[in-house]
């Protein structure tokens, strides 16, 4: 099935949040901002990258890479690693540019390092919620008389 327009904006969405992230990650490096280097710094690249390039080959298949891996038996498999890189992004973003922050380093200021952290905070609130009412819907469910479910 092909991408809705919907699924085509979000798709270019990520991809310029993703360049966007890149772009000021790589420019710390280019101004030599010492006080921003760590391993963080470079597992949010290395996730960028991958976002880039997974969500390109998805734009440009019109949806079939996603529509292969859920057909193969590899679906759960890559969505949980998907799901803990994700986690592991939004944990490793707000914490590195907290650190940034708090040791006043100057050289990483931007409003680039502002929207990563704002994005950072709206992904962690929806990861939250999905996972409140994931348990709120399996506690409903696991409260229901054994002949309705």
């Amino acid at each position: 099935m092909p991408l809705t327009p919907f699924q085509i904006g979000t798709q270019i969405g990520g991809l310029t949040v993703a360049g966007l992230s890149l772009y000021y990650l790589k420019h710390l490096e280019t101004i030599g901002c010492k006080c921003s280097m760590n391993y963080k710094r470079t597992y949010i690249m290395f996730y960028h990258i991958f976002g880039l390039v997974f969500g390109s080959a998805q734009l440009l298949s019109g949806g079939k890479l996603v529509e292969y891996i859920v057909e193969s038996r590899y679906e759960m498999p890559f969505l949980s690693v998907l799901v803990i890189a994700i986690i592991t992004n939004i944990v490793f973003t707000l914490m590195y540019i907290e650190e940034l922050k708090k040791d006043n380093c100057e050289c990483s200021e931007s409003v680039f390092r502002t929207m990563m952290y704002i994005l950072s905070i709206l992904a962690a609130s929806l990861w939250g919620l999905i996972l409140f009412f994931g348990l709120m819907l399996g506690g409903l469910i696991a409260s229901m008389p054994k002949g309705k479910k």
